[in-house]
């Protein structure tokens, strides 16, 4: 029987599930996320790899062990940033995460960061981490940001029609220049 020489709790609490997932073909590991959205907000940023959110986990691509605890590193090194407030909104379309980065950007709110989760009626989120003197609301914030929204898509619809696209076609073509 082979016994691994490792051992990393962060991404194989079972090293053999873990071993076998590989064996059948599975290059994602899956991290548990700490709770609090401000420190999620820092890992998300920080992460160059594509993940995605299932629960309380996030879900990464890694080929190997040291690729995997270069990753688990990454992440629990960026749990102990937590300043700060977020806002977070979901989405159902990569247009309406396109117009909430515009609004933040118009009105320099402060950083941003988008992700997928595994939600099929809103498979996107939005990360809004607060400049620190912005002392707004996080709920009117979020009123704001979709206000703005709707207010876009009412606006591009108008020559939606002339385009003949939908006004989430015309944003996503616009912002995937």
């Amino acid at each position: 029987l082979f016994q691994p020489m490792w051992k990393d709790l962060r991404f194989a609490e079972n090293q053999v599930d873990f071993l076998i997932r590989k064996i059948k073909g599975d290059s994602y590991i899956r991290v548990l996320l700490p709770s609090n959205l401000v420190k999620r907000h820092f890992i998300f940023k920080k992460l160059e790899t594509p993940f995605i959110i299932e629960g309380s986990y996030i879900k990464v691509k890694a080929d190997n062990i040291s690729e995997a605890q270069n990753i688990a590193t990454l992440i629990t090194s960026q749990i102990s940033k937590s300043e700060g407030r977020v806002v977070t909104l979901s989405a159902f379309r990569m247009s309406e995460i396109y117009l909430f980065m515009e609004y933040a950007d118009k009105f320099e709110k402060g950083e941003y960061v988008s992700y997928s989760v595994s939600n099929n009626e809103n498979p996107l989120m939005f990360s809004l981490l607060l400049k620190k003197d912005d002392y707004t609301s996080t709920d009117d914030l979020r009123e704001k940001i979709r206000n703005y929204t709707n207010k876009r898509l009412v606006e591009v619809s108008k020559i939606s029609k002339l385009k003949n696209m939908s006004p989430h076609e015309i944003i996503e073509k616009e912002y995937e220049k």
